[in-house]
């Protein structure tokens, strides 16, 4: 049977504990980055003769899949063993967590993702693994900027024209949406209803909004400013706390409401039970990586800038972001 030309669309708050997301487990796009791993000295004997992989929970050609091969390519130095980078994406990042959550705990098997994505993930995904509860952070990466976007020839041509739209005719303009929680701070600060379409992917939604079956998409930088450039996107809002260079005449969502908050942020994790010495060792290495010159050039050429924190220090700032990541779910309109 052909599929339907657009996913289920339900209104925001039916993805509490409900959400399904039809995905095939046994689909998996693996790409191999050389990386050096200098952390044999702390690994069991038993961990020899697997390849250390960095698990990426989404599809291929998103920012996470960006900043996480660029972690791979960086971490370690020379004549070491090289990295596996695997794509398990759907369900939100859920399929991708579950995978890392039961690995074998002595550090090589990682998870790169969004934090603040994770953090969500029980909370609108039914029996989904709890970043907080399931995993130990490593190391906050980057920060990244990020858009609401439109279809080239949308009616929409600014903020206000998105905001105008969405108050006059309640849940009918739709967002692509993968479990990103950007467009849910939006209706909270706003007020306003949207109608959500979920994918396995931002790449998918970003995709569907170009070609006008869906209104609008939030992302990052990174994936959606060539797109804008190229003629396909129209950028309605920067997402991040300051506006991005390259569009300069596009308001950040705070400039509007001064209340909106929504910082997206990566890093690397471990399961739950691995080793503080690995851990440690983990971050060091990390750490070495994404402080070189040549992964700050390339994040800033990606929309993001490097702002590391320690394990405890990440602990904590993902704890607190937690509360107003369950506020904003539970007051956005359903």
């Amino acid at each position: 049977m052909k599929p339907p030309l657009l996913p289920k669309r339900i209104h925001y708050g039916d993805i509490f504990m409900n959400r399904k997301d039809q995905v095939n487990r046994r689909s998996l796009c693996m790409g191999m980055a050389v990386a050096p791993f200098a952390l044999s000295a702390v690994f069991s004997a038993s961990a020899q003769g697997r390849f250390p992989t960095v698990v990426i929970p989404f599809v291929p050609g998103g920012a996470t899949d960006i900043f996480g091969r660029l972690y791979a390519n960086a971490l370690g130095g020379e004549g070491s063993e090289k990295y596996i980078v695997e794509n398990r994406g759907g369900a939100g990042g859920a399929i991708g967590l579950a995978h890392v959550a039961s690995a074998v705990p002595d550090g090589r098997t990682v998870l790169y993702t969004y934090g603040n994505l994770s953090i969500a993930l029980p909370l609108t995904v039914k029996d989904a693994p709890d970043i907080l509860r399931d995993f130990e952070p490593v190391i906050r990466t980057i920060v990244t900027q990020g858009l609401i976007v439109t279809a080239a020839n949308s009616p929409m041509r600014s903020f206000a024209d998105l905001l105008k739209m969405a108050k006059a005719e309640p849940g009918k303009v739709t967002f692509g949406d993968y479990g990103e929680l950007t467009l849910a701070h939006l209706m909270r600060a706003a007020g306003i209803d949207l109608m959500r379409v979920p994918y396995k992917g931002g790449v998918p939604a970003m995709v569907d909004v170009i070609s006008g079956q869906v209104d609008i998409y939030a992302g990052s930088a990174a994936q959606l400013a060539p797109q804008v450039k190229g003629g396909k996107l129209r950028v309605l809002a920067v997402t991040s706390e300051e506006r991005v260079l390259d569009f300069p005449d596009v308001p950040t969502v705070r400039e509007v409401f001064p209340g909106y908050r929504a910082l997206n942020y990566q890093g690397v994790f471990v399961r739950k039970g691995t080793p503080p010495a690995v851990i440690d060792a983990l971050y060091k290495q990390s750490l070495a990586a994404i402080t070189k010159p040549h992964f700050q050039q390339q994040a800033a050429a990606q929309y993001a800038a490097v702002k590391p924190m320690n394990p405890a220090e990440f602990k904590k700032f993902m704890e607190a972001d937690a509360v107003d990541i369950a506020a904003a779910i539970k007051l956005a309109p359903k």
